[in-house]
């Protein structure tokens, strides 16, 4: 009886190694399928029928911590697994002990690293978004505001002016790096036809401007500098403007005051007046003055 329980006994432990490998390359190829639970099941049968199967060992605890990373699931319970296994054999002298993930790479089909690159690219799409704000949460809040104040989120706007600093029809260009400033440069101007000939001025202006309510109707109080150009740039000094440079231009500065509107949609308006220093002639008696010019403008922002 004793002979025969000899016998029998390594034909059993070979069997269940093979059946450990068994159960192991079915898992294995679970697992390259991105079947990541189904393959964690058979890497624990594999480690029941042969503790010392360390390439089972290996990948149970790579499919583990992708079960935790993309799913949010639990780790396989590993206590039993643990209790099972027995003492790593002592290495022998002058050999260099060689690590769990060595061994299982070695006798593996794939290395757990090389098919967790791949079963991670296969199968990402599987994972759900990280944990955290939702994308809702994540909008800035300025955007919440932006109906009271379209202005908070800064940046530039493109408009068409009709005559103040334009003096005719021009175009304006604005930088806003803050709502309540805005900062921007134009060029316009007019043409008309006197004794069959036709004469112009043109206008190239700079200005800055406060709009000190954060709301879409603001006031609007500007400075800024017009250099009129061309033939009509005399009439500047025949209709008393003072002129802070002479010769071929005439700059004039400008205080400008009116209103704006900012919709939601990124439509804006301004209206008002730009009031010019001037030199009136009152009965031979020239007096410091000032002179309105209306202008207005739309345009978007950008």
């Amino acid at each position: 009886m004793l002979f025969s329980v000899l016998l029998c006994a390594p034909s059993l432990s070979h069997a269940s190694r093979a059946a450990a490998e068994r159960v192991f390359l079915e898992g294995h190829e679970l697992f390259a399928r991105g079947e990541f639970e189904a393959a964690a099941s058979l890497f624990q049968q594999a480690i029941r029928h042969d503790p010392e199967h360390l390439s089972a060992r290996n990948y149970l605890k790579e499919v583990t911590f992708l079960l935790l990373k993309f799913q949010g699931a639990a780790s396989p319970p590993m206590s039993d697994l643990d209790a099972a296994a027995p003492p790593a054999a002592a290495a022998e002298p002058g050999q260099q002990p060689s690590t769990a993930l060595e061994a299982g790479a070695s006798a593996s089909p794939g290395s757990p690293s090389s098919d967790l690159s791949t079963a991670s690219a296969e199968h990402g799409s599987r994972a759900p978004p990280p944990q955290g704000r939702s994308p809702s949460s994540t909008a800035p809040a300025k955007r919440r505001t932006d109906p009271r104040n379209p202005r908070s989120r800064g940046g530039a706007a493109l408009g068409l002016g009709l005559f103040g600093p334009s003096l005719g029809l021009g175009g304006v260009v604005q930088a806003r790096p803050h709502w309540l400033v805005a900062i921007g440069a134009g060029l316009g101007g007019l043409m008309v036809i006197r004794g069959g000939q036709e004469s112009g001025a043109f206008g190239l202006f700079i200005e800055a401007q406060l709009l000190p309510v954060p709301w879409r109707l603001t006031p609007l109080v500007g400075v800024g500098l017009t250099l009129v150009v061309g033939s009509l740039a005399e009439e500047v000094d025949e209709r008393g403007y003072a002129s802070l440079a002479d010769g071929t231009g005439r700059l004039l500065p400008y205080l400008s005051l009116g209103l704006r509107y900012d919709a939601p949609s990124g439509f804006w308006a301004s209206g008002g007046l730009g009031l010019v220093p001037a030199i009136v002639l009152r009965s031979g008696v020239a007096i410091p003055s000032v002179l309105p010019i209306p202008g207005f403008r739309i345009g978007v922002r950008l």
